[in-house]
């Protein structure tokens, strides 16, 4: 799981992705593995750019209101289910433009709120299918 350290003027690169090369390294060991020749998944683009996009945009709406919301992303989990997270975790959650935070979670395939019993809510903003399946 990565923290994601918000910078509205910032490019986002994917070089600097640690998960991400991390994911594309077990993808390529999967390759050579000859139990997995019949079927090889590679990570879908599109979704990448969709996890990117509410990344950043849930990012902007959140630190608005609660600047000290911790948010992260979570790849590691895409490595065996293809699936992928953007995880918050704030004191408090108060959206001004109810829009912009439709948005932005657009792309999500599912939302999980949780009560922690530091006081916090944690929101987990799932994303499926971050794998292509290929057969040969």
């Amino acid at each position: 799981m990565s923290n994601y350290d918000y910078d509205d003027n910032a490019e986002w690169n994917i070089d600097d992705c640690e998960e991400l090369n991390d994911f594309l390294e077990y993808l390529s060991m999967l390759q050579e593995n000859e139990s997995n020749k019949e079927k090889m998944r590679f990570i879908n683009p599109q979704r990448l750019i969709e996890l990117k996009y509410s990344l950043i945009q849930i990012t902007r709406i959140i630190k608005k209101s609660s600047p000290d919301a911790k948010i992260e992303y979570d790849l590691n989990d895409g490595l065996d289910t293809g699936h992928a997270a953007i995880i918050i975790e704030t004191d408090e959650l108060s959206v001004k433009e109810p829009t912009k935070l439709i948005e932005s979670i657009k792309f999500t395939s599912d939302i999980d709120i949780f009560p922690l019993k530091s006081g916090n809510i944690r929101i987990v903003l799932g994303f499926k299918n971050m794998l292509l399946e290929i057969e040969q």
